[in-house]
């Protein structure tokens, strides 16, 4: 019987992962956002769905995000 020993980098796939040539130093940001549906009344009565986190850097001139999954 084979036992899988989890190691970091199997932690780390999928939306958890920064895309390549990401830096290491980036900044978190919890947002939320707006559907853009006129009834619905989360949006309408609140600051919109979420909190969701985002990985937020800059590349060169452009601001880069990265979802990290919901808050």
């Amino acid at each position: 019987m084979h036992s899988k020993k989890k190691t970091r980098d199997s932690t780390l796939k999928g939306q958890w992962q920064l895309p390549l040539g990401a830096p290491a130093r980036h900044s978190v940001r919890d947002e939320y956002r707006r559907c853009g549906r006129p009834n619905c009344a989360t949006c309408r009565e609140g600051p919109g769905h979420g909190p969701y986190r985002y990985a937020v850097w800059r590349d060169g001139q452009a601001v880069k995000r990265k979802y990290l999954g919901k808050a």
